[in-house]
C-alpha cells in the first residue's frame, strides 16, 4: 500500500513537472516572434493532462492563439501567392523586368475566375474594408484588370472612349474615408499623355460587409484645373461590392439586380493590386 503510494505520489509528480514545463515554453514562446507552427507543433506534442482545473486554462488559450497565428501565415501566404499568379496573367514581365504591352489578349478565363474566386473566399479578418478605408495611412493600388469598360467607366470619367484616346492606367488611393482615382489617358499622336484625378469620399454603410459608397466632389482635369461640384446635385455618387479587399489587392464588382459577384466571365470586376511606387510610375508616365 505504502508502495501503491508513493508510486501515484512519484506519477502525480511526473504530470506536474510535465505541465510546468510546457506552460514555462508556451510562456516564453509567447513573448518572442517565432514561427506559429513551432508552437503549434510543441503544444501538440505535449498535451496537458485532464483534471488540472484552472491551470490548463492559460494554455488551451494559448494554443488557440497560436493556431490563428499559424491560419493567418497560411492565409497571408496564399494571398500573396495568389496575387503573384494574377499579376503574371495579366501584366507578365519580359526578360529584363519589364512590362510586356498587351492590348486584347485573350486570357484563360476559368483560371482567372477561379483565383480571384480563391481571394474572395480568404478574407483578411485583421485589415478589411472598414480598415483600410478609414485608416490614417493612404494606400495606393494599380488597377491591373477590369471585366469590361463598363465596370471601367462606373469608377472613372470615361474620357478614354474619346476619339484617339487609350486608357494607360487607372491608379487608386484609399485611406482617412477617401478616395483619390487617377486616370492616364494617352492621346494617339505627338500629344502628351493626360490624367484626370477625381476625389471624393467614402462611406460604408453599416447593413452591408461588402457595399462600399463613393461620392466625388472635385476633379483635377488634364490642365491640371480644379473643378468643384459646387452643390450636392453636381456631386457624383456611385457604388461598389467589394468582394476582397487588404494590403494586396481590392476586388470591386459593380453592383447589379442579380445580386452580389463577379458577373458572367468576370464583366463586373475592377482587380486592383497594391502599388509601392506610385509616384514613379506617373513619372514613367509623364503625368506626375
Amino acid at each position: 500500500s505504502s508502495s501503491s503510494s508513493s508510486s501515484s505520489s512519484s506519477a502525480s509528480s511526473g504530470a506536474a513537472s510535465s505541465g510546468a514545463g510546457v506552460s514555462s515554453k508556451l510562456s516564453e514562446w509567447a513573448g518572442e516572434e517565432v514561427p506559429a507552427a513551432s508552437v503549434v507543433e510543441a503544444v501538440e506534442g505535449k498535451p496537458s493532462e485532464k483534471g488540472g482545473g484552472d491551470r490548463d486554462k492559460p494554455k488551451d488559450r494559448k494554443t488557440r492563439q497560436a493556431e490563428r497565428r499559424l491560419e493567418e501565415v497560411e492565409r497571408q501566404r496564399l494571398v500573396e501567392n495568389t496575387v503573384d499568379d494574377l499579376l503574371d496573367i495579366f501584366d507578365p514581365l519580359d526578360e529584363e523586368g519589364q512590362s510586356k504591352k498587351q492590348r486584347k489578349v485573350e486570357f484563360d478565363m476559368p483560371t482567372v475566375l477561379n483565383k480571384l474566386q480563391l481571394l474572395i473566399d480568404n478574407p483578411n479578418p485583421n485589415t478589411g474594408l472598414r480598415g483600410l478605408t478609414a485608416g490614417q495611412k493612404l494606400r495606393d493600388y494599380r488597377m491591373v484588370w477590369a471585366g469590361s469598360d463598363d465596370a471601367i467607366c462606373h469608377l472613372g470619367t470615361g474620357l478614354h472612349n474619346v476619339p484617339l484616346a487609350r486608357l494607360e492606367e487607372i491608379f487608386l488611393t484609399l485611406g482617412k474615408k477617401r478616395i483619390e482615382v487617377k486616370e492616364v489617358i494617352r492621346i494617339l499622336g505627338p500629344f502628351p499623355n493626360v490624367r484626370n484625378t477625381l476625389k471624393g469620399d467614402v462611406t460604408l454603410p453599416k447593413s452591408s460587409s461588402t457595399a462600399m459608397m463613393l461620392e466625388y466632389d472635385s476633379m483635377i482635369d488634364g490642365t491640371g484645373k480644379q473643378i468643384l461640384a459646387g452643390s450636392e446635385n453636381n456631386k457624383k455618387a456611385l457604388d461598389f461590392d467589394v468582394l476582397f479587399a487588404d494590403e494586396n489587392a481590392i476586388i470591386c464588382a459593380v453592383p447589379s439586380e442579380e445580386g452580389s459577384g463577379v458577373g458572367e466571365q468576370g464583366s463586373r470586376v475592377l482587380f486592383f493590386a497594391a502599388e509601392d511606387s506610385l509616384n514613379v510610375k506617373l513619372e514613367m508616365l509623364r503625368v506626375a
